[in-house]
């Protein structure tokens, strides 16, 4: 699954924010602090979702033999492209309740360096101003087990990042 839309032109001058988006209450809270304290009409909103569908480019020896690689379903990737879709539909009506014109929605494929490279990569590519995220309020034992994908954005972004914590 590639990026459903590329860059648009004319964006020259223009200052895009990405705001990151999973489904999840917590970056539909992210979006609207944005939205309410920072937006301004002439900005650009890019949501960015990132489709859970790693497929890894290694084949794997050990002493258990060989490990090829798991590639997505069918069915997989029909189920990621509802989620978008349905995420898509979500976010525009978000924008025309909240008076954001400029928007696009964006879905790439996971990375092999997780989440967070993903999105800290796609940035980059997009020429972002600022990143958006909410943050899932993992306790700090989860957190430094599992990492954090907010986190991780946060630590290796080349832009200014926002994370909303969790509504209390």
């Amino acid at each position: 699954m590639a990026e459903q839309n590329e860059p648009a032109t004319g964006d020259e001058g223009v200052i895009k924010i990405m705001v990151c988006v999973d489904g999840s209450k917590h970056a539909e809270t992210a979006f609207k602090f944005y939205v309410q304290q920072f937006h301004k009409p002439e900005n650009k909103v890019i949501f960015m979702h990132v489709a859970k569908l790693v497929m890894h480019s290694h084949v794997y020896t050990g002493a258990m033999g060989v490990v090829l690689p798991e590639v997505p379903t069918k069915d997989e990737v029909e189920k990621e492209k509802k989620r978008a879709k349905e995420l898509k539909e979500k976010f525009h009506k978000f924008c025309e309740e909240l008076g954001v014109p400029k928007h696009e929605f964006v879905t790439i494929m996971e990375g092999e360096g997780g989440l967070g490279a993903t999105i800290v990569a796609a940035a980059k590519r997009r020429s972002v101003s600022s990143i958006i995220c909410g943050c899932r309020g993992l306790g700090a034992i989860r957190r430094t087990i599992l990492g954090s994908v907010s986190d991780y954005v946060l630590h290796h972004s080349h832009v200014p990042t926002l994370i909303c914590p969790k509504e209390t």
